[in-house]
């Protein structure tokens, strides 16, 4: 959860050099339910969305904002690499 609330710093620089790695780690990272949410539309649990919300990715009608957009924008460009 810590990469996702950080992911806008991490997302170019995450393992550049070691390639396989960073493939390991997305495939990881699709497996989770807040990750899964931005890019295929699951519907999270409660804790999730209540992470989401604290964190300004989705506002008080769980509804995803503009920084929780940009997430998802993100997370399907850089699952795609």
């Amino acid at each position: 959860m810590e990469i996702l609330r950080n992911f806008h710093f991490l997302k170019n620089k995450i393992f550049i050099l070691y390639p396989k790695r960073r493939k390991i780690l997305f495939e990881r990272l699709k497996t989770v339910g807040a990750v899964r949410f931005f890019t295929e539309g699951h519907e999270p649990t409660g804790w999730i969305k209540a992470w989401l919300e604290e964190n300004g990715f989705l506002d008080t009608e769980y509804k995803i904002t503009k920084k929780g957009e940009v997430l998802g924008k993100d997370l399907k460009n850089a699952m795609r690499i």
